[in-house]
């Protein structure tokens, strides 16, 4: 039998031991609502003077290294991408204290491992980190990497995990690296996602499955792809070049917490449980505008990270409401044991402590943008760079060069500095 004494320090550290971290997860939800507005350098100035217990590193790891790309420090935010891949990565084994703790007490108590998509998604930010430091090496290990995790997060689901933009990237770099079977094979998987997802093909991967198959000598399949998209392929002329995008757009939303009424078999009563939920999604992608040469051009939709997060967390809510009614099951045994054995006013501090600390989870990569977006646009040789125009207030990093200049890449973001 515990000690009344033991039992009140009890209730309080069932009280405090989660608190501090949920106080954290609404600020860090809060500086990512501002983002857009804010700007990059303002959101990051006040994100550096949070101190992220162990239990959220990789979570805060994220957003850091997000927002230090966003304001062009592409050194420290490889290095915080990439230290949050290797945490992720370990967590996967998961640990025996860890679950017991977040059975017991509450969910945030368990380290942020990342969703699917999210693991996935370092891999493509830490490729265009490395694309933009001139290493096309790292860009192609990372591409590596997403189709092993992208494979292993799968388990046994088409659809989970799988991203087309992360195929359509994997692709480029494969063209960039003269590696055209390989370019093949992604861009075929970036088409065949989105068909499964019933989402129209871009522009983009339309040309790139039309140029890659025709360079190839794939004449069936480019005459499917010839027939499907109303449109055909030729080889650049002398002195044009290509123009690849990647676009961010947005930030994505974030969890919010709710309480839940089920009935518990094993109390034979309803409880009350605490569960994180997103609200419908309302975002509508916003494409980026190019001027060239006098005509406009418009990014397409490959990834509408609003859906992947809602998708992910639709695959993992049963878990999560099954272990919150578990714990609240064992916190109501816990209860009616401290009343049978110390009475009344000890129970109800202990309720009252746990009923507090029932937290949902709402911990995620905050600084994400709500869609990728791409293009791939053919300039004419008496076309000047210089006069390329962009949607007015763009964060956008230099053209970067390949193929002797022959292909471009522009990555791009709506939120500023």
């Amino acid at each position: 039998m515990l000690a009344p004494a033991l039992s009140i320090k009890l209730a309080v550290l069932v009280l405090l031991i989660p608190l501090s971290g949920c106080v954290t997860q609404h600020k860090i939800n809060s500086l990512a609502e501002s983002l857009q507005t804010a700007g990059a350098d303002t959101t990051l100035a006040a994100v550096e003077k949070i101190k992220p217990n162990g239990r959220d590193r990789a979570q805060y790891l994220l957003n850091r290294g997000t927002l230090y790309r966003l304001s062009g420090n592409l050194a420290a935010s490889t290095q915080d991408l990439e230290s949050a891949k290797s945490i992720m990565r370990a967590l996967q084994a998961s640990s025996v204290t860890e679950n017991i703790a977040a059975l017991t007490i509450n969910e945030t108590l368990r380290s942020y491992a990342g969703t699917p998509s999210e693991r996935v998604l370092v891999h493509t930010v830490l490729a265009y980190n490395y694309l933009q430091q001139n290493d096309l090496e790292g860009a192609r290990v990372e591409m590596l990497q997403a189709d092993i995790t992208m494979r292993e997060v799968a388990d046994g689901d088409k659809l989970r995990g799988q991203l087309a933009s992360s195929h359509f990237l994997a692709g480029l770099i494969y063209e960039l690296n003269g590696e055209w079977d390989n370019a093949m094979i992604s861009y075929r998987n970036s088409a065949e996602i989105l068909d499964q997802r019933k989402q129209p093909i871009p522009d983009a991967v339309q040309k790139s499955l039309l140029q890659t198959s025709m360079r190839q000598g794939l004449k069936e399949e480019y005459q499917r792809y010839s027939q499907r998209f109303s449109r055909s392929a030729k080889p650049l002329a002398d002195g044009e070049k290509e123009l690849i995008v990647f676009y961010s757009d947005g930030i994505v939303s974030h969890k919010r917490q709710r309480t839940i009424s089920v009935y518990s078999f094993e109390l034979k009563q309803q409880i009350t449980l605490s569960v994180p939920y997103y609200t419908a999604s309302n975002y509508f992608a916003r494409p980026l505008i190019l001027s060239v040469a006098g005509q406009n051009l418009r990014t397409g939709l490959i990834e509408d990270l609003e859906v992947l997060a809602r998708n992910d967390f639709k695959d993992e809510i049963p878990a999560i409401t099954a272990a919150a009614t578990a714990r609240v099951v064992a916190k109501y045994q816990i209860v009616e044991k401290m009343r049978r054995e110390q009475g009344d006013s000890v129970a109800v501090l202990f309720n009252l402590a746990s009923t507090i600390a029932e937290q949902a989870d709402l911990r995620s990569w905050n600084m994400l943008p709500s869609s990728i977006q791409v293009a791939r646009i053919r300039i004419a040789p008496e076309v000047d760079l210089d006069e390329i125009d962009l949607t007015a207030g763009l964060n956008a990093g230099e053209l970067l060069q390949f193929n002797q200049g022959n292909t471009l890449l522009l990555l791009a973001n709506s939120v500023g500095h």
